[in-house]
C-alpha cells in the first residue's frame, strides 16, 4: 500500500517535471538539427555545451526543491485518516527519486543530441537500455537486496548505467575514454567545414543587402568555382534575403547568412527573425507563380538545387545547395 501511495504521487509531480526535461531535450533536436545541417562543428559544440550548461542547472535546482519541499509537496495528497500514516515513506521515496532528475536530463540532452547527428540507431538502442534493459533489472536486483526503496533507487542507477554503457560505445568509436564534451558528441573527421571554406555575413541595415552579392561572387571566385555557379549563388542568395528582410516585422531585423563549400558543394544557410513562412508562401517558393511579387521565389527555385525551410525556435531557417 504505502508503493502504491508513493508511485501515485511521484507520478503527479513526474508530469509537471518531465516537461522541463522533454523541453530541453526538444530543444536540444531543433538547435542542433539546424547547426549540424551547416557542419559547423564549433557552433554545435557550443551550443550542446550551453544546454548541458542550462538543462542540469535547472533538474539540480527541480532536484533540490523536491528534496526541500517533498513533505509539503505531498500534503494535498492526505488527510488526516489511515493514509496518513504513509506520508513519512512517501517522502523518503520522493527524495530517494530526485537523485535521479539530473542524470535523466543528461539522457534526454544526449539522445536527443544524437538524433539530431542522424544516429537514430544509437539513441534509439540508449532509450532502450535506459528505460527497458536498465531500469527492470536494477529494479529487479535493488528490490530483492534492499527492499522496495531499491526500486526508487532504480531510476539513478539505470541513468547512470546508461551513461557508462555510452562511455565504452564513445571509447570504442574514438578510441580514447570520453573527457570532454567535444568526446561525447563523437562527430566523424570530415564532419565541419575549415575557416578558409566557409564565410558568415549578418544583416542588421536595409542598405547591407546591396553588399552581399559582392561578398558571395568574391568567395567564390577564391574557390575558383564556375562563372554560372558563382553567379546562381549570388543572385539566388541576394532575393532570398531581400524577402526574408521585409518579411521581418520585429524593430530589430536580424538575418544571417553562412556560406560554405566542401567537396565540391556549395550550401548557403539563410537565417533570420521574421514572421513563420506559412504553408501558402511556402507553395509559392516551391511553385512560385508568373506574377512580380513572386518574382524572387522564381529566382530561387530555378537556380536552387536543393531547398529545405523549417521554423526553429521563431527563426526562419532555409538551407540551400547550389
Amino acid at each position: 500500500i504505502a508503493g502504491v501511495f508513493a508511485f501515485t504521487v511521484q507520478n503527479t509531480l513526474n508530469s509537471i517535471l518531465i516537461g522541463f526535461i522533454n523541453g530541453t531535450g526538444i530543444t536540444t533536436l531543433l538547435v542542433s538539427s539546424v547547426i549540424a545541417g551547416e557542419e559547423n562543428r564549433r557552433s554545435l559544440h557550443h551550443t550542446l555545451k550551453y544546454i548541458f550548461k542550462v538543462g542540469i542547472g535547472i533538474s539540480l535546482v527541480l532536484s533540490a526543491l523536491m528534496m526541500i519541499f517533498a513533505r509539503s509537496g505531498i500534503a494535498g495528497f492526505f488527510c488526516s485518516g489511515d493514509s496518513s500514516i504513509y506520508a513519512e515513506y512517501v517522502v523518503d521515496m520522493l527524495r530517494i527519486y530526485a537523485l535521479s532528475i539530473p542524470f535523466t536530463m543528461i539522457s534526454v540532452i544526449l539522445v536527443n543530441f544524437y538524433q539530431s547527428l542522424k544516429k537514430i540507431k544509437l539513441a534509439n538502442w540508449l532509450c532502450i537500455m535506459d528505460n527497458v534493459i536498465f531500469m527492470i533489472s536494477s529494479a529487479l536486483v535493488l528490490a530483492y537486496t534492499v527492499g522496495l526503496p531499491g526500486i526508487w533507487f532504480s531510476h539513478a542507477i539505470a541513468e547512470i548505467l546508461m551513461f557508462i554503457t555510452l562511455c565504452f560505445i564513445v571509447m570504442r568509436v574514438k578510441g580514447k575514454f570520453p573527457a570532454s564534451i567535444q568526446d561525447l558528441m563523437m562527430l566523424p573527421d570530415e564532419f565541419g567545414v575549415d575557416a578558409e571554406h566557409r564565410m558568415n555575413i549578418t544583416v542588421v541595415e536595409e542598405q547591407e543587402l546591396s553588399d552581399i552579392s559582392d561578398r558571395i561572387i568574391d568567395f567564390c571566385n577564391k574557390h575558383c568555382i564556375g562563372k554560372s555557379r558563382t553567379m546562381a549563388a549570388a543572385l539566388c542568395l541576394e532575393e532570398l534575403a531581400v524577402v526574408a528582410f521585409w518579411n521581418i516585422s520585429a524593430e530589430k531585423k536580424y538575418v544571417d547568412i553562412y556560406l560554405t563549400y566542401k567537396n565540391g558543394e556549395l550550401r548557403l544557410r539563410l537565417r533570420d527573425n521574421g514572421i513563420p513562412f506559412g504553408t501558402e508562401v511556402l507553395g509559392r517558393l516551391k511553385n512560385p507563380s508568373d506574377s512580380e511579387c513572386d518574382l524572387g521565389f522564381k529566382i530561387v527555385q530555378k537556380l536552387a538545387k536543393k531547398i529545405n525551410y523549417s521554423s526553429v525556435l521563431g527563426l526562419n531557417v532555409f538551407i540551400m545547395d547550389i
